[in-house]
C-alpha cells in the first residue's frame, strides 16, 4: 500500500468514526421522541407519518448494528464492514423521510391532501393487484382490481387532478406513481438540493441493487473484507451521513407535529 493510499484510508476511518458518532446521537434522540408521542388522537396522515418515523428509528438501529462491526470483532464474532447494506438502509431512510415530508406538508389544503391520499391508495391497490395476479390468487387480485377502478373514478373527479397536465394525469392513473409531482418535488420540501439528492440517491441505489458502480472498481479500490480499505470506510461514512440527515429532518418534522416532545429535544441537547 502506498503512503497516499494509507493516508486516504486513515482519513476515511476518521470520517467514518465522526459520522457514526453523530448518527448514534441522532438515533438516540429520534428514539426518545418516538417513545414520547401520544398516538391516541392522531389524524390518519399524522399517524402514518409517526409510524414512518418509528420505522426510521428501527432502520437506524439496524444501521448501527452493521456499523458496529469493529466492536463485534473485538467480542470474537466473525464479521466485517458491510458498506453496501449500510448504503441500502440509508436509501430506505431517505425514502421514509421523503414520505413524512410529503404527508406533513403544512401548506396543503384539505382537498389537496385528499388527492394525495387517493394517489397513495391507488399505488397500494395497483401493487397488490400485480402481486396477487402473479401468484394466481384470482379472487384477491380481482378485489384489488375493483378497488383500483373505484379509486381512479374518485381521483378523476377532483378539481386538483383535473388541473394537472394530461401526461401527468396519465402517469398517476397508472398506479405507478406515489408522489403527484414526483419524488424530486418532495426533496425540495426537505430543503435538499435536487442535484445533490440525485447524486446521493444514485450512489446509494447502486449499492442497494448491486449495479456496476458498486463493484466495477473493486481492484482499483483494493476492496478487501478481511482488511477493509479506505474506499469501504468512505462509502459507509457517506451513507451514514446521508441517513443521519434524513433521520434528523424526520425527527424535527415529528417534533413540530407533537409539540410536547420539544422538551425532550431541549433536555437531550443541554
Amino acid at each position: 500500500m502506498t503512503d497516499d493510499r494509507r493516508q486516504q484510508g486513515q482519513d476515511s476511518k476518521v470520517y467514518f468514526a465522526v459520522q457514526f458518532a453523530a448518527f448514534q446521537n441522532k438515533s438516540e434522540l429520534a428514539s426518545r421522541v418516538s417513545k414520547a408521542i401520544d398516538r391516541r388522537q392522531c389524524s390518519e396522515r399524522v399517524g402514518w407519518s409517526q409510524w414512518m418515523h418509528l420505522r426510521l428509528c428501527v432502520a437506524a438501529d439496524s444501521l448501527i448494528r452493521l456499523a458496529s462491526f469493529q466492536a463485534r470483532i473485538q467480542r470474537g464474532e466473525v464479521c466485517t464492514i458491510d458498506q453496501s447494506s449500510i448504503s441500502s438502509i440509508s436509501r430506505g431512510m431517505i425514502e421514509a423521510a421523503a414520505m413524512i415530508a410529503y404527508m406533513t406538508d403544512q401548506s396543503l389544503k384539505e382537498s389537496e391532501w385528499r388527492l394525495r391520499r387517493l394517489i397513495i391508495c391507488l399505488h397500494d391497490a395497483t401493487t397488490r393487484y400485480k402481486m396477487f395476479k402473479g401468484w394466481k390468487e384470482d379472487a384477491e387480485s380481482a378485489a384489488h382490481r375493483a378497488n383500483m377502478d373505484r379509486l381512479r373514478l374518485e381521483i378523476e373527479g377532483t378539481l386538483e387532478f383535473m388541473s394537472l397536465p394530461k401526461d401527468r394525469q396519465k402517469k398517476l392513473l397508472s398506479g405507478q406513481e406515489v408522489y403527484i409531482h414526483g419524488l424530486r418535488s418532495v426533496v425540495r420540501l426537505m430543503n435538499w438540493g435536487v442535484e445533490d439528492f440525485n447524486s446521493a440517491y444514485a450512489y446509494l441505489s447502486a449499492h442497494a441493487h448491486s449495479s456496476p458502480v458498486s463493484f466495477i472498481r473493486l481492484a482499483e479500490h483494493g476492496i478487501d473484507f478481511k482488511s477493509p480499505t479506505g474506499a469501504q470506510y468512505a462509502t459507509a461514512a457517506i451513507a451514514i451521513e446521508i441517513a443521519g440527515n434524513a433521520l434528523e429532518f424526520a425527527t424535527e418534522r415529528i417534533v413540530s407535529l407533537f409539540p410536547d416532545t420539544a422538551k425532550i429535544v431541549s433536555e437531550f441537547r443541554s
